[in-house]
């Protein structure tokens, strides 16, 4: 995929009409699932397929019959770009001088509970918030820099296929 780990990889309009095209046409969604799966990659780490996996990003069960390829694409690259509603990250720093990050999991009266990117609870209770502000996507950018430009179209060509009418990766099937 080649870009600069840490720093999202824009693609041109016309890169990003090449990359779908071959998505479609060359993607292997079963070499892309055993991408996906690779524990370095840390894909299931955060998200899950059918509940399993993690919770700190979307379950991808039905990904592929709600969203197209070019957004699929854009989300890996620039993942926060457009972020999933609920999926949001909030940036806390404490009175004594921790900076906490993680998506909102609830409130209580007393507490603010967040899920942070090791998708563990982090209990903050209310009165210890110094300051409180949005955050960016808990999916950090450059995940995709140690794969091949093969395997990032592979991948691609998995999350697509996920949920799918009548398709492989249907969970139920």
């Amino acid at each position: 995929a080649g870009g600069i780990t840490g720093q999202p990889l824009s693609l041109t309009p016309e890169q990003m009409t090449q990359l779908v095209a071959a998505i479609k046409e060359r993607g292997d969604a079963v070499r892309g699932e055993q991408v996906f799966r690779r524990a370095e990659n840390a894909c299931f780490k955060c998200h899950a397929i059918g509940g399993a996996g993690g919770q700190v990003g979307p379950d991808l069960t039905s990904l592929g019959g709600s969203a197209q390829v070019d957004y699929l694409v854009e989300s890996i690259l620039e993942p926060s770009k457009k972020i999933k509603e609920n999926y949001h990250s909030v940036v806390v720093q404490t009175t004594d001088g921790r900076l906490l990050t993680g998506v909102k999991v609830r409130q209580t009266d007393r507490d603010l509970i967040l899920r942070n990117a090791e998708d563990l609870e982090v209990i903050v209770p209310l009165k210890s918030i110094e300051e409180q502000a949005p955050g960016q996507s808990l999916m950090p950018v450059g995940l995709v820099d140690n794969l091949t430009r093969g395997e990032l179209i592979d991948v691609v060509r998995f999350l697509s296929e996920l949920g799918k009418v009548g398709g492989n990766y249907t969970v139920g099937r």
